[in-house]
């Protein structure tokens, strides 16, 4: 009996050693490919086609720029079956991919920002013939209160830079009608992140190891 236990242990042996890989369960969050690379005004966005929910370490990733510098991925879930990662603008050309422990090799296009629209105003002829009666006169007295102007309150909004992470980035002003008040929460496009985040009003930005001083909305987070 114990000759038998040996000599199957031995075979099993050989046979890891032999295949070099031992064949696990299919694990239920997986990326099965990436579906696109482009690059934008805000940075390169790269669209991943995945199964199951991805979330802390695995939405996170890097991006290898061939003859170029190495940049770190940030990355959201927008669904089931759908990842989208953001970095750099200066993610371009042919690139090394790494996310959730798997490489991509692949070409990302240059940014080309599209042509402006050119407008183009015809002034209308003059009428043939003179009106058939004279302008009335204007009134003798002016109005007894001009009309109001609208008031509105501009404020910059500020996000932790994309390529370093480690000063906060201008990215916009907001203007509403109302002064802002401490503690105020707003939407606001990031054209860096090329995504939408909240932005709350106050007096500093939050105390990381950098900080900037004055008014302004801030992304309430450090790196």
């Amino acid at each position: 009996m114990k000759k038998n236990l040996l000599a199957f242990f031995a075979a099993l042996s050989l046979l890891i050693m032999s295949s070099g890989v031992v064949s696990a369960a299919p694990s239920a969050r997986s990326v099965l490919s990436l579906v696109s690379a482009e690059a934008h005004a805000g940075g390169t966005v790269f669209v991943f086609h995945v199964t199951g929910e991805f979330f802390g370490p695995r939405l996170t990733g890097s991006v290898h720029v061939v003859n170029g510098g190495d940049y770190v991925l940030d990355c959201t879930q927008e669904d089931a079956e759908t990842v989208r990662c953001i970095t750099s603008r200066m993610v371009q050309g042919y690139v090394v991919v790494t996310f959730n422990g798997l490489l991509f090799w692949t070409y990302v296009l240059p940014y080309t920002p599209r042509p402006s629209g050119i407008s183009v105003t015809v002034a209308e002829a003059p009428p043939s013939e003179p009106p058939s009666e004279p302008p009335s006169e204007p009134p003798s007295e002016p109005p007894s209160e001009p009309p109001s102007e609208p008031t509105e309150y501009c404020y910059g909004v500020y996000d932790l830079d994309l390529a370093t992470r480690s000063s906060w980035s201008y990215i916009g002003d907001n203007c509403q009608s109302d002064p802002a008040n401490y503690g105020d929460i707003i939407e606001y496009w990031n054209p860096e992140w090329y995504n939408t985040y909240n932005y709350k009003f106050m007096p500093n930005s939050p105390a990381c190891s950098f900080t900037r001083p004055g008014d302004a909305y801030y992304y309430d987070a450090c790196p």
